[in-house]
């Protein structure tokens, strides 16, 4: 089966969930189909996310809930785009590619 290439679709990407549950092939499969993307490995402080705000470069980041579970209210201002740092969204214009985003985008667990 052909990879997906999302270039152009999607620039910015956040996966979060739950250790074991599938997110580190959900992130590494969006990172590989997107050129030129940077990787983001479970980063543990709002200063990476702070950092990555200002890179050009598409980003995916991946971040494990127990990492933050005690810093729920750090992992809500990330999740809200505190940090500059805002995943890709659907407009609600764009048809087709706006259902891949939100595929891609809104890969979310429900954790709590």
């Amino acid at each position: 089966m052909p990879r997906p290439h999302l270039d152009g679709a999607l620039q910015r990407a956040l996966v979060i969930g739950l250790a074991k549950s599938g997110t580190t092939i959900i992130s590494r499969t969006i990172f590989s189909s997107i050129s030129n993307a940077v990787f983001s490995m479970e980063p543990k402080t709002v200063a990476h996310f702070e950092e990555i705000a200002a890179d050009p470069n598409p980003r995916v980041a991946k971040i494990l809930f127990g990492h933050w579970e005690n810093r729920q209210n750090l992992l809500e201002g990330i999740l809200q785009g505190e940090t500059g740092f805002v995943p890709d969204a659907p407009s609600p214009s764009s048809g087709t590619q706006g259902t891949m985003r939100s595929a891609v985008c809104f890969i979310w667990y429900l954790i709590w």
